[in-house]
């Protein structure tokens, strides 16, 4: 649905045929030009779901349609991914996305703890549950492609001023909504280049190098003509949030397996049922505590006869003779 609403704008545009033949027939049109024939196409409000999105994900184009694809994918890709400083940080928003982006699967367990270590202070994220689902992702992604041979470059837009989610795609596209100051007006010369150069195949910036996993590096993209700061490699991306949530995916592995001893002990007391009739119970019991279960029975039953036997005999002397009952063995103690 997405590509054929991109295909109604490029239709508008006279741009028709495959991904790359509507590419080729986009690269002398302006980006203006574009979006005012997406607006006019559409509507003015992106945020409706009607906008032109999705001609980038045609399979000529880009050959993975989702995240779990390019997550479980074991073809080594060359992968360019980043977050802002801020992302979603002034939101406030309730999610467990987190838990399936790590692939938890005590979801609600995992999620309690959270809670708790979040409530109590232990654990200080920084970030709502929405920009930590952003941040997880492409720090999993990048280290995963690092991992088995992948190009990843990871970075942060880290300019303060303008660093909410998606800002920084206002220099990727051209146009700004807000008036740049300085530092901004050098950004929005430097910061497009190292997609262009991306998409090109060519080195990013000439300190820009692809994640090593055991160090995570990433490229701080800010500029600070004031105090002479410039973008560059940093170590250890968002180590705060990576580190706890290391934490939380051996949590829940730890309940994994310990769910599973309980459910492999060899009396599964889990299994009676008490709560239905007799015949229900019977039912309910796996063979080692069906013969546990008989075994207590038969005791029962053995010391009920026993008892049973020797109180009969006692009444019975009560009827006979002093000396009938002296030769009764089982009596003769009494009277001694």
């Amino acid at each position: 649905e997405t590509v054929q609403r991109s295909h109604a704008v490029m239709k508008e545009l006279g741009c028709e045929g495959s991904a790359h033949q509507i590419m080729d027939c986009l690269r002398p049109i302006d980006t203006e030009t574009i979006l005012s024939t997406a607006f006019r196409v559409h509507g003015t409000d992106v945020a409706s779901g009607k906008g032109p999105f999705g001609i980038t994900m045609a399979g000529e184009l880009f050959p993975i349609t989702n995240q779990h694809e390019l997550r479980e994918s074991k073809v080594p890709v060359r992968l360019m991914i980043g977050t802002t400083l801020n992302e979603l940080r002034n939101m406030t928003s309730v999610t467990k996305n987190v838990n399936r982006v790590l692939g938890i699967v005590n979801d609600e367990e995992c999620f309690e703890k959270y809670t708790r270590d979040v409530d109590s202070g232990k654990f200080d994220p920084g970030y709502d549950e929405t920009s930590q689902d952003i941040i997880l992702t492409a720090h999993i992604f990048a280290k995963y492609q690092a991992e088995i041979g992948g190009e990843a470059y990871l970075y942060e837009y880290d300019y303060p001023v303008h660093s909410q989610h998606t800002d920084d795609a206002y220099f990727v596209l051209g146009f700004h909504q807000f008036e740049m100051d300085e530092n901004e007006k050098w950004m929005s010369r430097v910061y497009p280049r190292y997609f262009s150069n991306f998409i090109r195949g060519e080195r990013l910036a000439s300190d820009w190098s692809p994640v090593k996993p055991n160090i995570m590096n990433y490229y701080s993209i800010n500029r600070s003509i004031a105090e002479d700061n410039y973008p560059h490699t940093k170590f250890g991306y968002q180590s705060n949030l990576v580190q706890y949530y290391d934490n939380l995916v051996k949590y829940d592995n730890l309940i994994v397996k310990m769910k599973k001893q309980v459910l492999s002990a060899q009396i599964a007391y889990k299994s009676l049922n008490f709560n239905g009739d007799f015949q229900d119970f019977l039912e309910s019991l796996i063979m080692v505590d069906a013969v546990i279960f008989f075994c207590f029975l038969v005791g029962i039953v053995c010391f009920l006869c026993c008892i049973c036997k020797c109180f009969t005999r006692i009444v019975c002397c009560c009827f006979r003779s002093r000396r009938e009952c002296e030769h009764d063995p089982l009596i003769v103690y009494q009277y001694r």
